[in-house]
């Protein structure tokens, strides 16, 4: 932020900005005008009502000396410098500047999200491991987790209208506890967001477990979802 200062009973005009500062009052310079303040030639022009006190440089918390005033205006931000968006350019920006522009960037941009998929072919009874392929028993071919970070979820569908079943899911063995359980009837399809995601290491075994509570899923496929 940059804000400017006038300590004198008189408006002091700065030419190369085009702009005045009020007597006894300051001006809140945004972003989109920072470079004008960054000029050398408008510099020069502040230096003496800067060196005399008649102009203040505030960095949006402190009132700076002269000297770090100076420094101050010379640093060069990605704040203000203009950042042609749409529609000159057609990319679909709204920001006017670099520094917003980034930060636009990241509010949009996802997390990586990384999917496997697994596929069993047939008729699913009590107690398989479903893994990679129906031809890839998933307890002696466990799964392998892609990165570290976060399970969040996955999505089901199978070809069967209205199975009835759990999915258990663990990691490091299959003797160890399930750390999710999922119980659904009557359903073909769904994409399931885990309430608390679980935490994974890239290189940890995963499996997933199908009980049987009534009809069964047949030709399913599931997609499961971690996040870096």
């Amino acid at each position: 932020m940059l804000i400017v200062k006038n300590t004198t009973g008189t408006l002091i005009s700065i030419k190369e900005t085009g702009e005045d500062i009020p007597a006894s009052g300051q001006r809140t310079i945004d972003a989109s005008r920072h470079h004008m303040y960054q000029k050398e030639a408008t510099i020069t022009e502040m230096t003496t009502n800067i060196n005399s006190g008649a102009l203040v440089i505030n960095d949006g918390i402190n009132d700076l000396s002269a000297t770090k005033a100076f420094a101050y205006l010379r640093q060069r931000f990605a704040e203000g410098i203009r950042f042609k968006s749409n529609p000159e350019r057609l990319n679909d920006f709204i920001s006017k500047d670099v520094q917003l522009a980034i930060e636009e960037v990241r509010s949009i941009s996802d997390p990586l999200i990384v999917p496997i998929n697994l596929i069993y072919n047939g008729t699913l009874s009590n107690g398989n491991w479903i893994g990679y392929s129906n031809l890839l028993p998933g307890d002696n071919t466990p799964i392998i987790v892609p990165i570290s970070g976060t399970f969040t979820g996955f999505t089901w569908s199978n070809n069967d209208t209205g199975p009835d079943f759990a999915l258990e899911f663990r990691k490091t063995s299959t003797v160890t506890s399930p750390f999710f359980t999922w119980t659904v009837v009557n359903t073909q399809t769904a994409n399931v967001t885990l309430p608390t995601p679980q935490a994974v290491t890239a290189g940890e075994k995963f499996f997933v477990k199908y009980i049987d509570q009534g009809g069964n899923a047949a030709d399913a496929a599931i997609v499961l979802k971690f996040k870096a």
